[in-house]
């Protein structure tokens, strides 16, 4: 299936469990919890999995200015109408709700108000890893660029003391894209000697080498086999401001 735009970013698997309390825990136990999920928030539930409540750790530190000590039940202090938000809805509304009220996690629950999972901040604003491919097209011979490509391929010339071609690759990766393709011709074997299979960035990358000029996209043909998901085409020598994810996504939403 193609990026969709509306898909949240998968949170880690079962990682929201581990704020789960049962409705007679104490607020000592709901503390000890805070601290050893790290997620800021005590979800509690019924036996049902039915979510009753939160607790968050200004909800446990105003209770104890008013009085409850560490082995009072968390019954009398918990948010009994947390922000909820059913499976269904998406990634830009969940961050909208999530701004609109200056909070950082909201609960998902099914019709009947079983916890099914937790929205994170800080996960759904990391990069979503896409399984889309990335393009680069970079075996042009740079004539304009000479005597600069005589010895270099245009993508290999620095900008800032690193290649054009990786600050095309780490811009792409900062948006979620793992998987390049790049083709290459005139010094080619300069990039792949540079680049190599892309582990020393944590991305795969892989090469078409051009037997002859093929010239601007020609390249595509020799993509086997074809890419089943929309994928990104870029030169090798163009840096630009251009958000690749936005550019798929759009892509997508329109069914373009």
């Amino acid at each position: 299936m193609p990026q969709d735009p509306n898909e949240f970013k998968k949170q880690e698997v079962g990682r929201w469990r581990k704020a789960l309390l049962p409705l007679n825990s104490t607020i000592e136990q709901a503390i000890k919890n805070l601290d050893e999920s790290g997620l800021q928030i005590v979800l509690v539930v019924s036996s049902d999995g039915e979510l009753l409540g939160t607790l968050t750790d200004g909800d446990s530190r105003r209770s104890l200015m008013h009085n409850y000590d560490h082995n009072s039940s968390i019954e009398a202090i918990i948010n009994r109408e947390p922000l909820v938000a059913p499976p269904s809805l998406s990634r830009k509304m969940v961050l909208q709700l999530m701004q609109a009220n200056k909070i950082n996690q909201v609960p998902i629950v099914d019709e009947n108000r079983c916890l099914q999972g937790l929205h994170l901040w800080g996960e759904m604003m990391a990069p979503q890893q896409r399984s889309n491919l990335m393009l680069i097209m970079a075996g042009g011979q740079g004539t304009r660029l000479r005597p600069y490509t005589e010895n270099c391929p245009k993508p290999m010339l620095l900008v800032g003391g690193k290649p054009m071609l990786e600050h095309i690759i780490m811009g792409a990766k900062a948006e979620g894209f793992q998987d390049f393709i790049i083709t290459v011709h005139y010094l080619g074997n300069l990039i792949e000697e540079y680049f190599g299979n892309g582990s020393r960035w944590n991305v795969c990358i892989n090469y078409l080498r051009e037997e002859s000029p093929l010239g601007t996209a020609g390249a595509m043909s020799l993509l086997n086999p074809r890419p089943e998901l929309p994928f990104v085409i870029s030169n090798g020598d163009v840096l630009t401001d251009i958000r690749y994810g936005e550019l798929l996504d759009f892509h997508c939403s329109h069914g373009a």
